[in-house]
């Protein structure tokens, strides 16, 4: 899964990359299909992405939400970390 940190590492944010797989597969969409909406060369660049083997670029995220129809916020999972005092 994908990690994206917050300020002062208090809550980090991953996406759901099996949401993400489910919601294309619903959309009766390929990874062609999505790795042209992306701008990519080829269905193996955008397969990568959504296994977790190379990053989505944050820069790709708004398309991404846009051809699955889902709100971004939708696509992470957040979590919690809790922080030592000092």
């Amino acid at each position: 899964k994908q990690h994206i940190k917050g300020r002062g590492d208090k809550m980090t944010a991953k996406l759901n990359l099996d949401l993400i797989k489910e919601r294309r597969k619903d959309l009766g969409l390929t990874t062609t299909d999505m790795a042209k909406a992306l701008g990519l060369k080829g269905h193996d660049q955008y397969s990568r992405r959504e296994t977790g083997i190379y990053q989505f670029r944050a820069t790709e995220l708004p398309v991404l939400c846009k051809t699955l129809d889902i709100e971004m916020d939708k696509i992470f999972i957040k979590n919690s970390v809790k922080t030592a005092l000092k």
